[in-house]
């Protein structure tokens, strides 16, 4: 039963007859059904997540290089085989070069190559033909000419060796007159007899020296007596002078005395007597002093032909000692002429055969390089035709025409190989790379294929560029991110399928982290959460 309360009318007012009243069902029931929303919202704001995506513009790549075909060396082209976007197998030929000139030049390499490996034969048949001494060459090779002249030189060298020596007995008897020669210089002969006129002129030639060298020396043996003789009167004259003249003087000055003004005349003859004697004095010095030096000069000439005549033996054997020598040399040679003459045949004959063996291997140090010469021409020949090294579909960036000149390394086309898969190069700003790491998932979708119809393709961060790069039309800094591309083909909900190409334009979501939705919202209403 509902209790009942008595109050006075005057104790009754608005707000305790509100609180007093009953609430009414509703308001119950909308305050239960706010707190369970409430604990609702809560629960699953702390049980869900929110991914947090960085996204990022990038363009499709192909993960393998792509073949370029460009020309190794400088030509014009001659035919262009396929168009752009044609489907190509490897090994077709896309592109071939004018290769005129290079095929002239590779002609003329050969014939050189040709010419060289015939004179090298024809050296080798020379060699053989010195060794065994057989004419083993062809009688028009213009090496036959060589080994006529090889044959012809050898038989002069024999001949003028035989007409040039003389014979031994001469050599002995030349020998023996030079012997007795120097024999009867030694023992002071005075004539000599000998059937060689050589030596009789010489030994007349060596008694007139003789005779020269003692005429000489008695002359100035004579000339030194006479000089000695000269002086020696000289001297005696003088003194007589001297003495004649002191007794003059003496007499004068007795005179002098016994004479009014003696003394003054006195003292001026003694001052002229004293003179005239000092006069007399130096006079006499003068003519010692040349006598002195011309005696010294003949007995230095004296000496000087004592000098002479007594190495005039010596001298003179000893020139005829190196004649005698010189003899005796030819002598031996002449002895040993026949092993001599076969030593210098066969010297001239390895000598000959040293020139040949060098000129061949000349000749053969030429091939390599010859031999390289040609290789690189067939090769520049053989990349005139310009092929496909891979099967695939070919991309050329601008026009080729017949008779265009193409440079070395000149790009003028690519293959897109069939079996090639896609990669994706992102750029990521630089404020947003500290949130992205390798294996974070990444949707990609194409503005070729809108995202509401074709959906987005899956893939994989796989590699992140270790320094930042500068986009040089906006100045803003990135990294460049790779990720492969699972698929090539996009579906859209009706199953029609597009294809991804090389070049398109995609953008990318990458999925960083995870975060509840609970921080998310408390961040959002600008509480911190971070030390939670």
């Amino acid at each position: 039963m509902a209790r009942f309360e008595l109050h006075k009318l005057e104790d009754l007012s608005d707000s305790r007859e509100l609180l007093e009243q009953n609430p009414k069902r509703f308001t119950s029931w909308f305050i239960y059904l706010l707190c369970l929303i409430l604990a609702s919202f809560i629960i699953w704001a702390w049980f869900s997540t929110k991914s947090v995506v960085v996204s990022a513009q990038g363009i499709v790549e192909s993960n393998k290089p792509v073949q370029t075909i460009a020309p190794v060396s400088a030509g014009t082209v001659k035919s262009v085989n396929y168009t752009n976007g044609s489907h190509v197998d490897k090994g077709d030929v896309v592109v071939s070069l004018d290769t005129q000139n290079l095929s002239a030049q590779l002609d003329s390499l050969n014939e050189q190559k040709s010419s060289l490996a015939s004179q090298i034969s024809d050296l080798n048949s020379l060699k053989q033909s010195v060794s065994e001494g057989n004419n083993f060459a062809n009688d028009k090779s213009a090496y036959f000419a060589q080994y006529m002249s090889y044959i012809n030189e050898n038989k002069t060298d024999s001949e003028e060796g035989k007409l040039s020596s003389k014979s031994l007995s001469q050599l002995n008897a030349e020998i023996s007159s030079y012997q007795s020669l120097i024999s009867a210089i030694e023992n002071g002969a005075t004539s000599f007899n000998s059937q060689d006129p050589f030596c009789n002129s010489e030994f007349q030639k060596y008694l007139l020296q003789r005779q020269n060298l003692e005429k000489t020396l008695s002359s100035l043996e004579t000339e030194e007596d006479t000089l000695e003789k000269d002086e020696g009167a000289a001297n005696a004259l003088s003194g007589k002078i001297l003495g004649d003249y002191n007794g003059l003087a003496s007499s004068q000055k007795s005179e002098a005395q016994e004479a009014p003004g003696a003394s003054s005349q006195d003292s001026e003859i003694n001052a002229q007597n004293s003179l005239s004697q000092d006069e007399q004095k130096l006079s006499q010095a003068n003519s010692k002093q040349a006598y002195d030096e011309q005696m010294a000069s003949i007995q230095s000439q004296i000496a000087s032909a004592k000098s002479s005549l007594s190495l005039l033996p010596s001298t003179f054997t000893s020139t005829l000692a190196s004649s005698l020598d010189q003899l005796e040399e030819q002598k031996d040679s002449l002895n040993a002429g026949p092993q001599k003459t076969a030593l210098e045949l066969e010297s001239n004959k390895w000598q000959f055969l040293s020139t040949v063996e060098n000129a061949i291997s000349e000749d053969k140090q030429k091939l390599p390089s010859l031999n390289g010469q040609i290789n690189l021409l067939q090769k520049e020949i053989s990349e005139g035709e310009l092929k496909a090294s891979t099967s695939g579909t070919l991309y050329i960036p601008s026009g080729i025409e017949v008779g265009m000149v193409l440079s070395a390394g000149q790009q003028i086309a690519q293959v897109i190989s069939d079996s090639q898969s896609f990669e994706i190069k992102l750029a990521i700003p630089n404020d947003k790379i500290g949130d992205v790491k390798l294996e974070d998932g990444v949707k990609y979708s194409f503005p070729a294929f809108p995202y509401a119809q074709y959906g987005f393709l899956n893939g994989k961060i796989t590699q992140i560029d270790v320094t930042s790069a500068t986009d040089e039309e906006t100045g803003q800094s990135y990294y460049q991110v790779t990720g492969p591309l699972d698929e090539s083909t996009i579906s859209n909900f009706q199953g029609q399928k597009g294809d991804i190409k090389l070049g398109m334009a995609c953008q990318a979501k990458i999925v960083s982290r995870k975060e509840k939705m609970l921080y998310f919202i408390l961040n959002k209403m600008g509480i911190d959460t971070s030390r939670w």
